[in-house]
């Protein structure tokens, strides 16, 4: 897994994050819970090559569940 994650910058600068789960399925995680909305942090450019590293459910699951 990975042991660090770039950010937007406007997420870092940001007093609070407020994230609001629905419950929905997703082709690399089956459910999301949620957990993927924070997904949405890391810049567009870098989103694709997680897929790629990650390209089995559940490792690409994990790596969101276990986010540092």
């Amino acid at each position: 897994m990975l042991k660090s994650y770039n950010l937007l910058n406007a997420v870092c600068d940001a007093d609070y994050i407020i994230n609001v789960p629905k419950l929905k399925t997703h082709n690399k995680t089956v459910i999301s819970f949620g957990v993927k909305n924070l997904f949405g942090c890391i810049p567009d450019i870098q989103k694709p090559a997680f897929h790629a590293k990650y390209p089995r459910i559940g490792d690409f699951a994990n790596m969101l569940w276990n986010w540092p």
